[in-house]
Formats: C-alpha cells, structure tokens, sequence
C-alpha cells in the first residue's frame, strides 16, 4: 500500500503526489493518445475535432462524478460549498463514465460526427481506465471491499490486509474523512479494531476484482473494434459489461454501506442497472432493424 508515490519539492514545499491522482493521471494520459492515434488511423477522424471532444468529456466525467458521488454520500456534503468544492475528494466512477458518454454525445450530435464510430474508438480505454485507476484506489486503500469470511483462501486475505498509516500530519490525504488509511479508520470506527492495530481487517480487494475487470474489457474492446457488426457496438458491450459486474461489486464494496441507498440500492448501482437495459434494447434494436443505424 502506498498513498503517496512521490513527494516533489516546490518553492511553495513539498508536494506529495497520491497513487489514486498519478494512475488517473496515467490514465488520461494513456486514453489521449490512443484515442488520437486510433480515431485518426483506423475511422479517419479530424485530430483537432478528436481533442475538443477528449477534453469535453473529461472534464464533464470528472465534474459530473464528483457531484454524483456527492449525491450519493450526501452526509459527508453538507453544504453547497462542500459539493462545489473538488478537492474534497470524492468520484463515481460510474458516473463519471456515464457523464463523459453523454458530454461525447451530445458533441457529436452538435459537430454532426457519427457517435457510435467516436464511441468506439473510446471502447478499449473504458477498460484500461478502469484497470489503472482501480491499481491506484487500491495502493490508495480506498473504495475497500466488506471484510472477508473466515474461509477466504490466505493468500486473499493478505491481498484484502491493509497496514494503517503511520502519523504524517498529511491532511491532504484525506481531507474530509478520519485522518489515517481508509480502511484501518473505518475498522476502528466501525468493527471494533484497536487503534494501536498495525492492520486492518482483511476485507475483499474489491479494488483488484475491478482492476481485472478492466483487463478483460480492455481486451474486449479491442476485439471488438476489428470485429463489430455496427458502429458502436464495442463501447455498447464494454459499457454493459462493465455495469453489470459493476452491481455486483457494489454490493461488496463496504463504503457503500454508508452511502444513501433506495430499497438497498445505490445511485451507481441504479444508474448500472438502468445502464444495462439500455444497451440491451439498443443492441437488440440495432440487430433487428440495422438498416435503420
């Protein structure tokens, strides 16, 4: 576990850079260049288009996550101020996904380009996204999973072990919740766990089920760019593969737990179901009137 990979010197002091920030980083970075090396190779995209449409659905993923994330953990946002204020931390992942797809959407209706050959081209990145920022949530100790059973198999246990952080006086590192590893912190509060402990409880890393979830779409995409039946079809796929394992995960997920739920639901476990009946009628519509597409 490494909350901090590096810390840079500045004139201003040191200034640390946590794992969660670096892979989104990576992971950004990563996107924009196949996207702009794909869309203009493979579907003949304009570049400069190409870099307005990246940047616009970044930026509308990541805002739009944030206030997601705030809806949904309403308790910890008690103000407006609170939800304006980004550096509180704080991303549905989910939701970000979903907002960047619509900010794309939307972008291409308004530049009249094709969605589904943009979408596409984006398809892969779902999932290697996914694989990295999950890595660094996972070196991070956030988005935890709900401790294991007794049985769980030793080596799962030590994966899901997470050390607590020693005093740093850090606050940066999370600013709005107990100060310390999440996971250590949420065990003290919640299980019971000494707060002279050196771990935590063993809980499932449900950040690495995800990070290989990632992977597997990566891999998904991929195929799926030199072998769709229609444009769109490969983000279509990864997008309802993602959600649907996506439900499953939250269901182990323990900060979920404290978050506003609806009938046991959360709002990314909503928005993933609903998620997945959409892209099954697209498909099924699509396959059945592709003339129409």
């Amino acid at each position: 576990m490494h909350p901090t990979l590096l810390e840079l010197p500045t004139p201003w002091g040191i200034l640390p850079l946590h794992s969660y920030s670096v892979t989104l980083f990576l992971a950004i970075l990563m996107s924009w260049y196949f996207v702009l090396h794909f869309g203009s190779e493979e579907e003949g995209l304009p570049r400069g288009w190409m870099v307005d449409a990246f940047w616009a659905s970044v930026l509308a993923g990541l805002i739009g996550g944030h206030l997601l994330f705030a809806l949904e953990h309403a308790s910890e946002f008690r103000s407006l101020d609170h939800w304006l204020e980004l550096d509180r931390g704080g991303i549905l992942g989910f939701g970000s996904l979903l907002t960047g797809t619509l900010s794309s959407f939307l972008y291409c209706r308004r530049h009249r380009v094709d969605f589904g050959t943009w979408a596409d081209v984006a398809a892969p990145m779902v999932g290697a996204c996914v694989l990295f920022i999950r890595v660094g949530c996972y070196l991070y100790g956030c988005d935890f999973g709900r401790p294991l059973p007794e049985q769980a198999p030793q080596w799962l246990a030590e994966l899901g072990r997470f050390p607590a952080w020693p005093p740093s006086g850090d606050d940066t590192i999370a600013p709005f919740r107990t100060n310390g590893s999440p996971v250590f912190a949420h065990h003290v509060t919640h299980y019971g766990l000494a707060s002279d402990a050196s771990h935590s409880l063993s809980v499932h890393p449900v950040q690495l089920y995800e990070a290989a979830l990632g992977g597997f779409l990566f891999l998904i995409g991929m195929i799926l760019q030199q072998y769709r039946q229609y444009r769109g079809q490969a983000f279509l796929i990864v997008l309802m593969l993602y959600a649907f394992f996506r439900i499953g995960f939250d269901s182990i997920r323990a900060e979920h737990a404290q978050a506003i739920t609806i009938f046991s639901i959360t709002l990314s476990q909503g928005l993933a179901a609903l998620s997945v009946i959409a892209c099954l009628i697209i498909h099924v519509r699509v396959v059945r009137h592709p003339s129409a597409h």
